[in-house]
């Protein structure tokens, strides 16, 4: 792991991604990873669908598996958005992403 702007990273994050973005009902993911007191970290895959997608977590989670995704490189959650928060420079603001993604482990643990 890497830390980079205080976020710890797995250094394939962008590995994650890509093979998921490889789902034909996947128009965009990215993977953030939180920590969490109960498992070293927790990595959530933020999702936004395709047009006509009704794909679920669990066919996501089923899509890893079968592509050989070993065990700690499975995203825990695999959150639906719409659209990612942007900077108006046309950045996504992956920190905001962080904060929601820490939000929705609490929730969870409690």
């Amino acid at each position: 792991m890497i830390d980079h702007k205080g976020e710890q990273h797995h250094s394939d994050l962008h590995e994650i991604e890509e093979k998921i973005r490889n789902h034909p009902e996947v128009e965009n993911v990215l993977v953030v990873s939180v920590p969490n007191p109960s498992d070293d970290e927790v990595l959530i895959a933020w999702v936004i669908k395709t047009n006509s997608s009704n794909i679920t977590s669990k066919d996501l989670r089923n899509y890893c598996i079968n592509q050989k995704f070993t065990q700690d490189k499975i995203p825990k959650y695999f959150e639906f958005i719409s659209e990612y928060p942007m900077t108006p420079s046309g950045k996504v603001q992956k920190l905001k992403l962080m904060e929601k993604a820490k939000s929705l482990i609490n929730n969870k643990n409690n």
